[in-house]
């Protein structure tokens, strides 16, 4: 099994960017601590992490419940919710990237 892409460029281009996975009553808005969330479903990883191009922007708040560190008010995130967040957020960051001129065609 080969090791997992990984760009420097793709996850620092998440600095002082809005959240892209604004999970209701949890996302904190704002850019002081937005991060480049790794999806944390298993058909994206291979191994313990995926790889940088499948992630999304996300602040603090969002992360650690898209992570299932912290419970999204009385619980976890479901599968499916935290799959529909997750690839939301994917697809939102995406278009920054191409917007920013990070990824090109």
């Amino acid at each position: 099994m080969s090791a997992p892409y990984r760009s420097k460029k793709l996850t620092d281009a998440a600095k002082g960017q809005q959240c892209t996975l604004q999970i209701p009553g949890v996302c904190q808005g704002g850019t002081e601590t937005t991060v480049a969330c790794h999806s944390p479903l298993g058909e994206d990883r291979n191994g313990t992490k995926a790889p940088d191009f499948c992630i999304a922007f996300g602040c603090m708040a969002c992360h650690d419940v898209l992570d299932r560190r912290k419970r999204a008010g009385a619980q976890h995130l479901t599968e499916d919710d935290q799959r529909y967040y997750f690839h939301r957020g994917l697809m939102r960051t995406l278009g920054s990237l191409f917007e920013k001129g990070i990824l090109k065609t």
